[in-house]
């Protein structure tokens, strides 16, 4: 009995015993950070609305904790709001917003002890939905009928990437971290109308940073 109480308590504890660096925040493309926006568009006098306000919002979330030596387990979260402001001649306010959110959760294994120089590969799924809304007033202005692209769907990832120290002013916690991926997509509401069951395709990430501590 006491060997398994043992036995349970050194799996356990697995975890405890990986080498640091234990936990892992990303930058750059799809990283931690947030992007603020505002533009002011002035118009001919040929144009129906005076003026036009775009505004932008991206918020990026992301963590990775090292379960093993070699696995990291981890989450990540994108929220994008994009909004477009139409401001008519005779006083009125138009408008044209979308709204995107993604989230999901992944898993990677490295092909070395030394995270910070290894090797990766991984996988990574995710749910991810977009909410496209245009006024009436607006499509009515412009002679056109209204055109929305609402879309939720679910992706399915894999990667592989290469890290590379980074050193600087002493400081070592940092690695370069390019990736390449390859993910499959399904499609909902309005895609549903045109039939679409799934996408596939690529991404390439060349400028990626990893902190790892």
């Amino acid at each position: 009995m006491k060997k398994f109480w043992l036995v349970l308590l050194l799996i356990l504890s697995f975890p405890l015993l990986a080498r640091e660096p234990r936990h892992m925040i990303t930058f750059g493309s799809q990283g931690l950070g947030w992007l603020g926006s505002a533009e002011k568009m002035e118009t001919r006098s040929s144009s129906p609305f005076k003026s036009v306000d775009y505004f932008l919002s991206n918020l990026a979330i992301n963590y990775a904790y090292r379960l093993y030596p070699r696995f990291q387990i981890g989450a990540f979260y994108e929220g994008v709001h994009t909004e477009y402001k139409f401001h008519r001649r005779g006083g009125s306010t138009s408008s044209q917003e979308t709204e995107i959110n993604t989230l999901g959760i992944f898993l990677l294994y490295n092909f070395h002890d030394d995270i910070h120089n290894a090797y990766y590969i991984g996988a990574s799924a995710s749910n991810n939905s977009r909410a496209e809304e245009i006024s009436h007033d607006f499509t009515d202005a412009e002679g056109k009928a209204p055109i929305e692209l609402d879309d939720t769907n679910q992706i399915y990832e894999l990667l592989f990437g290469k890290r590379i120290p980074v050193v600087m002013m002493g400081f070592e916690n940092l690695s370069f971290s390019p990736q390449v991926r390859a993910f499959y997509k399904t499609h909902g509401k309005d895609f549903n109308d045109q039939d679409v069951k799934y996408g596939l395709g690529f991404t390439i990430i060349p400028v990626r940073f990893d902190l790892l501590f």
